[in-house]
Order: C-alpha cells, then structure tokens, then sequence
C-alpha cells in the first residue's frame, strides 16, 4: 500500500534545493538583530534600565555576521524622536553612545517647534474670527485645532519633514538640510 504524504511532506520535498539568498539571508539577519537591539532600547527608553545597563545588554549580543549593532542604534535613534514631546533620554543615550552633543537635533526640533506655534497662533486667529462673525465669541472660547483639517494637515507635513531631517542627520551632528 502507498504511504500517503501529508502536505507539509510534499512541501519540503519540492523545497529541499530552495534556498534563500545571500541578500535574503542578510535581511533575516538584520532584521532579527535589529528587534534585538530595538527590545533594549526601548527599555531604556521606558526608564526600565540606564544607559550602562544598555550598554552591558547590547554588549552581551555580541556583534551579528556583516552587522554593526552601532549601526541599528544610529538607524533607531532618530526614529525615537518625538517632536512634540520629551526627548532628554534619548539625546542623553546619544552622547553616551560618543555621537557627540545633540545640538544639531536640538536646533531641528526647536525651528520645527516654532513653525508649529506660528501655524498655531494664525489659525486659532482664523478660527476666532469665523467664530466672532457667527456671534460666537468671548474669554472662554477656544478653538480646537486637533480637530482642524488645515492644522492636521500642517502638522503632518511638518512632522515627516522634520523625521527626515533627523535621519539625515543622523549622528546628531550640527548639520542641518533645511
């Protein structure tokens, strides 16, 4: 009687020659260490551990085949950033980490902070006077601007700019692109 070949067995038997690429292989392996490294950081991050202790954490991985863990760092760094938030953890990691100081991400953050204020002041202006012309006015109105579709808009635009930005400049250096 003919033995019956389940489907997992049909499957490795047509894939046995197949195997992933050098490309391939680098990817799974940048990608596997990147979660890593990504895992420490965000403790960090979360104030669940200090930068010794982040320090000692990505030391004891060791270093992954064609993969600089300093790189995954310098490639997650920017993208820690939040623009309109606290981001005292993570320029303090860069400048342990020997970027030097953060003033060239400090000066991106500060002009896009004030863009944002400026946009801010003008269309809560704009929202004031189309209130006042409906007979809507007084000390205790204000407009919402999270609700606005043109500040939303705005805000976004400058947001991804401003990330951009970040991530080319990513040593933290005083370079800025805009």
């Amino acid at each position: 009687m003919a033995e019956i070949k389940s489907t997992l067995d049909l499957i490795m038997e047509r894939t046995k020659d197949l195997l992933p690429s050098k490309e391939e292989r680098k990817a799974f392996v940048e990608k596997e260490w990147s979660g890593k490294v990504r895992g420490i950081l965000l403790k960090y991050l979360d104030g669940r551990i200090g930068v010794e202790a982040l320090r000692s954490e990505v030391a004891s991985l060791g270093e992954p085949p064609g993969l600089r863990i300093a790189d995954v760092l310098n490639r997650e760094l920017p993208e820690r950033i939040d623009p309109d938030g606290d981001n005292e953890r993570v320029f303090l990691l860069m400048e342990a980490l020997g970027h030097g100081n953060s003033e060239g991400w400090n000066t991106l953050l500060r002009e896009y902070r004030r863009r944002r204020t400026e946009r801010e002041k003008a269309l809560e202006q704009a929202a004031l006077s189309r209130l006042a012309a409906s007979g809507i006015g007084g000390n205790a109105v204000r407009p919402n601007l999270e609700s606005d579709p043109d500040f939303l808009e705005f805000r976004e635009k400058e947001r991804n700019a401003l990330l951009r930005d970040l991530r080319a400049t990513g040593d933290g250096g005083t370079s800025t692109p805009r």
